[in-house]
């Protein structure tokens, strides 16, 4: 019957690898622990060991530890003994063998036996020295070991080198004995002189007086004396029980085998034992040692102000010491407590610390360029921006000259964004602005009339001054620029355009042909009439104010705008003032900054360069700077980043000193809002500047009574996050020309998140309002209908007291709420139960009728009493 070889070690006591080694020794080809064995191979390697086992001499296995945790085994056989050499005993053990010897030395020499040796022939001679070799261990049997022989042959001199030795080799040993026989490292020993026939070999003296090891000629001799079962020891020789302060390492146990054959090897390491302290002599234990910094160490450096947290941590030390400290001087401390300098400054007094303000100076950092010299300046085209009134045909005006229809492509017809064209006519080259002409956008043609040369204000003949009208004239005048006033739609038959400059004249705009400095152009923007005087007018302005700049130097602009494309990053439109800006310049915007990695024209085609007047689409910053931030251009990227970091940090230190700083007046205002009724939204638009517009536009709209919270911001589309924003704050997703993500909607439906889409912002606003006007609680009203007086009293069965009344004024409806009042005191309300006229009953009865009247659940009526009759009227809120 097969078998497995792990079965068979089992079996045989012997270890799955020592099995696997002898089976491929006899070409029996195995592969793992697992493998079957036939029974004629079992039986053959059961048939080796027994040949091993009968003659232990002829074979010899040797260990070689390779690894800390691998052992190699190989079997060799001896070399048989020559023929012819007579039988010899064996020689005395050289100095190399002494009884302290470990495996090392057992690897050179062969297995001693105490029954047949073979021994190298040589021919009989004198030794020259006797050594008196020492005692070694008997094999267990009842007679002692013999004597060495008193002579031994010397060797020929042909034969003086050491004859080929057979390595010394390790018999098939029973399982107990091979479990525990196991080398644990080759420790190489110096080689010892030979003894003197006089000297005796006395063992080294042990390190350690009191706890010390016996060398192996000394256990042997124990062993020997020792009565009972071989490889028992005793006493000493037995393996030392634990003690505190000595670790002992036995490497082999001195056994006997149960063929006469003797292993004998041990090895023994161990360390000192640590010395005993007295009792009672425990060393105090150490205490914390509180360093203090050297006086360079103790400066905190700090801008303006600075959080209680950032004190604590530039200081080392913790936040809750700064709060009691600050609380004992007397002020109210908080974990985001901001500190000016002089509280500061107390306060690191207070610790030994002094505070020292530092200014961040961008100026030496982006090395702002000297005043230009005029010989440096270069004529630029003007920058012209089109404000007036939403509808006027502002963006007509310029499709018209630009040969474009993008007043057709705008939802509504309406301009929502704020844009830069280029226009080359015969005279030369503008630069046109186009600003929204909506009431959302004031900051939109505030900016646009910051940035201008020129301003051309865009009024209809046939609608005259408008709120919008007005405030782009404001804007301009703010911004000390020339206005130029486009009358447009004089074709349309209702066109009244000496009305129209009658009505410039209240802003200040008095036109050239009435006496004034304002240039005025009749102009229409469908058939052109008037197009090409208002180009000449502008160029002609343009020239007289010798517009000039430097192109030679670093470019500094102003955002436009700025959005979020998908594949293209943060995209700002910039308009370059001065300079010029060119692919791969370091710039920092706002909290951004970046390196150009491409500059696109208003064609949507790519340039190496933008000059002066020039405006362009700007890709590579690392965040969407705010509109109307001025672009800058660094020699470095680094002093971008250090700019861009520090400006970042300002604004976060002045966001949280705004939640800081609360007053009595805030707390008490807060305290009544709470029962304001709130609506949370999430606004998200395509631009920054759209964005910043509905903002403000949503929070005019809050009341008394009902507010808009604006949650959170951004540009870009509707994402998953924004859903799971609005879901988790109770709020409503508002999106203005952008649309949702797959994904997003699929949230949306399952956490039941509303999204309103709007491309109009007039749109958005309206139902804006009449969201918060639905927020509103209705309001009741009271109005009185009728008095009656009581001048008779009817006890009635089953129905009770019954007044007979006199109708005074108005009238009284049988369903109408009631009051009895008593010399003008409310003494009952509630409802009537009776209404006749003579013995019909009555719906109504009018003024200067009798009629008889009974109150539900009440008789104490009196006379002279007078009921009066009302109505709840629920008026919608305003």
């Amino acid at each position: 019957m097969a078998k497995r070889v792990y079965e068979l070690a089992k079996e045989l006591g012997l270890d799955s690898k020592e099995i696997l080694s002898r089976l491929r020794d006899l070409q029996i080809q195995v592969k793992s622990h697992m493998s079957l064995l036939e029974p004629a191979e079992v039986e053959k390697l059961k048939n080796s060991l027994a040949q091993e086992a009968a003659a232990p001499s002829l074979s010899a296995t040797v260990e070689k530890r390779v690894k800390s945790n691998v052992i190699r085994r190989r079997t060799l056989k001896a070399e048989p003994p020559l023929e012819g050499a007579a039988p010899a005993t064996l020689p005395p053990p050289s100095a190399e063998e002494k009884p302290a010897a470990k495996k090392a030395p057992l690897k050179k020499a062969g297995v001693k036996k105490t029954g047949k040796a073979a021994a190298a022939p040589a021919p009989e001679q004198e030794p020259e020295k006797k050594p008196e070799p020492p005692r070694v261990k008997a094999a267990p049997s009842p007679e002692p070991a013999p004597p060495p022989a008193a002579e031994a042959a010397p060797e020929p001199e042909a034969a003086k080198a050491p004859p080929k030795r057979a390595r010394a080799g390790r018999p098939y040993l029973k399982p107990s004995i091979r479990r525990t026989a196991r080398a644990v490292d080759n420790i190489p020993l110096p080689e010892a002189k030979p003894l003197k026939p006089s000297e005796k070999v006395v063992p080294p003296p042990s390190p350690s007086k009191k706890k010390k090891g016996k060398p192996l000629a000394a256990l042997a001799e124990e062993e020997e004396k020792a009565p009972g079962r071989p490889g028992k020891k005793k006493g000493k020789g037995e393996f030392p029980a634990k003690k505190k302060g000595l670790r002992r390492k036995i490497a082999f146990k001195s056994y006997l085998g149960g063929d006469g054959i003797e292993l004998l090897g041990a090895e023994r390491m161990y360390t000192p034992a640590r010395k005993k302290k007295g009792p009672g002599k425990k060393p105090a234990p150490k205490k914390t040692k509180v360093t203090v910094p050297k006086p360079s160490k103790r400066i905190v450096h700090m801008g303006e102000t600075i959080n209680l947290p950032d004190l604590a941590k530039r200081m080392g030390i913790k936040a809750g010491q700064l709060v009691e400290k600050l609380t004992a001087m007397g002020h109210a401390a908080g974990s985001e407590n901001q500190l000016d300098y002089e509280m500061a400054s107390l306060l690191a007094a207070e610790f030994q610390f002094e505070a020292v303000k530092t200014t961040f100076e961008e100026a030496k950092i982006l090395m702002f360029p000297t005043p230009d010299r005029p010989e440096e300046l270069k004529p630029r085209p003007p920058v012209v921006t089109v404000m007036g009134h939403v509808d006027h045909g502002k963006t007509s005006l310029l499709d018209y000259v630009r040969k474009t229809r993008v007043a057709e492509k705008e939802a509504g017809q309406i301009t929502q964004h704020i844009g830069a064209s280029v226009v080359d006519i015969p005279a030369g080259r503008i630069v046109f602005v186009d600003t929204p002409g909506h009431e959302a956008f004031t900051a939109m043609r505030a900016r646009g009339a910051k940035v201008t040369d020129i301003v051309i204000l865009v009024v209809a003949a046939d609608d005259g001054i408008m709120p919008q009208t007005r405030e782009a004239a404001s804007h301009a005048k703010a911004a000390e620029v020339p206005i130029i006033v486009a009358i447009n739609k004089v074709d349309l038959p209702g066109a009244d355009p000496d009305r129209v400059m009658q009505k410039l004249g209240e802003l200040g705009l008095t036109p050239e042909e009435w006496g004034g400095t304002t240039m005025v152009v009749k102009c229409s923007a469908k058939t052109g009439q008037g197009v090409e005087d208002l180009l000449e007018g502008i160029l002609l302005q343009a020239e007289v104010m010798e517009l000039r700049a430097n192109p030679d130097k670093k470019a500094k602009g102003v955002i436009l705008e700025s959005r979020l494309d998908r594949g293209k990053g943060p995209v700002s439109a910039v308009l370059i003032q001065e300079g010029t800006l060119r692919v791969g310049d370091a710039i920092v915007c706002g909290a951004s900054a970046g390196k150009v990695r491409a500059l696109i024209d208003d064609q949507g085609r790519p340039q190496r360069e933008v000059g002066p007047s020039l405006p362009a689409e700007v890709l590579g910053l690392d965040g969407l700077p705010m509109a109307g931030d001025t672009l800058l251009a660094v020699a470095e990227e680094r002093k971008a980043k250090l700019v861009s970091e520090h400006r970042a940090e300002e604004m976060r230190q002045r966001g949280m000193a705004g939640l800081s700083k609360i007053s009595l007046e805030d707390f008490l205002r807060q305290a009544q809002q709470e029962e304001v009724r709130q609506l949370n939204v999430i606004l998200k638009a395509d631009t920054q500047g759209s964005l910043e517009a509905i903002k403000q536009a949503v929070e005019k709209l809050n009341t008394e009574q009902t507010k808009i919270q604006v949650i959170h911001d951004g540009v870009g589309g509707i994402t998953e996050n924004d859903v799971l924003l609005a879901s988790a704050g109770q709020a409503v997703i508002l999106g203005f020309m952008v649309r949702p993500e797959s994904s997003a909607v699929k949230v949306a439906e399952h956490q039941d998140v509303e999204i309103k889409l709007y491309q109009i912002i007039y749109n958005l606003l309206d139902e804006m309002k009449a969201a918060l006007k639905g927020m509103l609680k209705p309001v009741t009203r009271e109005k009185v209908l009728g008095h009656a007086e009581v001048r008779n009293l009817f006890n009635v069965t089953k129905v009770g007291t019954v007044a007979g009344s006199y109708v005074t004024d108005g009238s009284i409806p049988r369903s109408a709420r009631v009051r009895l009042l008593r010399d003008q005191v409310v003494v009952h309300d509630g409802k009537i139960a009776s209404l006749r006229r003579f013995k019909d009953d009555a719906r109504e009865v009018a003024t200067g009728s009798e009629c008889g009247v009974a109150l539900e659940n009440y008789n104490d009526i009196h006379l002279g009493d007078v009921i009066e009759a009302y109505a709840i009227e629920v008026v919608p809120p305003a």
